[in-house]
């Protein structure tokens, strides 16, 4: 068995609970973390690096193949779009966990689609 570096230097647990908004502070990349309003999950997180004006998810929206014949409908994305405007964030690309980093306003036209 190999163990991994918790394994060989156990500590307890560090749990913080993000409401709305938690900043992890860094002189050279600092990220945001948002909760956001979305029927998908009410624990649901998103980051944001406002720096690079990305916007990490995962699950709300989730990229097709560039240009395809029919356009999915993706059910969680206009909340995401929704929140990212309320709060005034400057997205420029989007990175989802699921899938190719894209244009917030493939976003936004996914958005207009959603029911």
């Amino acid at each position: 068995i190999i163990r991994d570096a918790l394994a060989r230097n156990p500590r307890p647990l560090r749990l913080t609970a993000v409401s709305d908004k938690l900043v992890l502070p860094d002189p050279q990349r600092p990220v945001e973390l948002y909760h956001v309003n979305s029927p998908h999950s009410s624990s649901m997180l998103v980051a944001y690096l406002p720096a690079e004006r990305i916007l990490i998810q995962a699950d709300l929206y989730n990229p097709p193949p560039p240009n395809p014949a029919t356009p999915p409908v993706f059910p969680f994305v206009k909340s995401l779009v929704d929140d990212v405007q309320r709060r005034g964030l400057q997205v420029e690309r989007v990175v989802g966990i699921h899938g190719r980093p894209v244009p917030f306003s493939e976003l936004q036209a996914a958005a207009s689609r959603a029911p």
